[in-house]
């Protein structure tokens, strides 16, 4: 088997492998296998950004991912925040030592043993879901060809992260679809009232009490209270 085909298989069984996995354990499984993959990689972790501008490491392959991802959380630069906040689809540094792109990261990134970075966005058709870090302990450890692999490798685990996510978010909505129903089943037989009335009682409680309604009407199912009683 030839290289290409050889890739193109290992690609595959990436897509298949991520898509079997719930979504951190997914997450940890794309960071692994990416040092299996990826030439010159040491290291790598994905970076989230949540609404509010948080952002996380939920996977890593060591302790000095995290700690080069948060040295760019907490300086507030870095290549994975680049690519974040901008629409640049992938960030690369040889040296970040001596990077003037981010000259505070870099010189506490280098003190970590950190010296080249290939930051890649994993896209979705419904925009970005988090930045893929790859950290090497060597200086210009990507080249042209590195960089063709890791963005064929981003593309696969991006796909198949973002069809694992509509899937548990589809789970997580039927979840919430039959406890709701379960709910307004209880108020209806409770209250003699109909179906459309209680679930005006279950929204008005969720928006008093601040509370969700799936949160809320899984208490009412699981306990069969009143939906204002804690």
């Amino acid at each position: 088997m030839d290289r290409e085909h050889e890739l193109a298989h290992r690609f595959a069984e990436v897509a298949k492998q991520l898509s079997a996995d719930r979504m951190t354990a997914g997450l940890q499984q794309a960071v692994d296998l990416a040092t299996q993959m990826i030439p010159g990689c040491d290291y790598a972790g994905i970076t989230i950004s949540q609404p509010g501008s948080k952002v996380f490491t939920p996977a890593s392959t060591g302790r000095a991912t995290v700690e080069v991802d948060q040295l760019q959380y907490d300086i507030g630069e870095g290549p994975c925040l680049d690519i974040a906040t901008s629409d640049v689809g992938w960030v690369q540094s040889d040296d970040v030592g001596t990077d003037p792109r981010w000259p505070r990261f870099g010189a506490s990134a280098q003190k970590l043993g950190i010296s080249s970075v290939l930051s890649y966005g994993l896209e979705s058709p419904r925009g970005m879901l988090g930045v893929l870090n790859l950290y090497s302990q060597k200086r210009e450890a990507f080249d042209a060809s590195t960089r063709d692999i890791a963005s064929i490798y981003a593309a696969h685990a991006g796909a198949a992260l973002s069809a694992q996510r509509m899937q548990e978010s589809l789970r997580a909505a039927m979840d919430s679809r039959e406890s709701i129903g379960i709910a307004i089943g209880i108020l209806v037989e409770r209250h003699k009232v109909t179906a459309s009335h209680a679930f005006d009682m279950l929204t008005q409680v969720s928006q008093d009490t601040n509370t969700k309604l799936r949160e809320l009407a899984e208490r009412v199912a699981a306990t069969g209270q009143e939906p204002g009683v804690q």
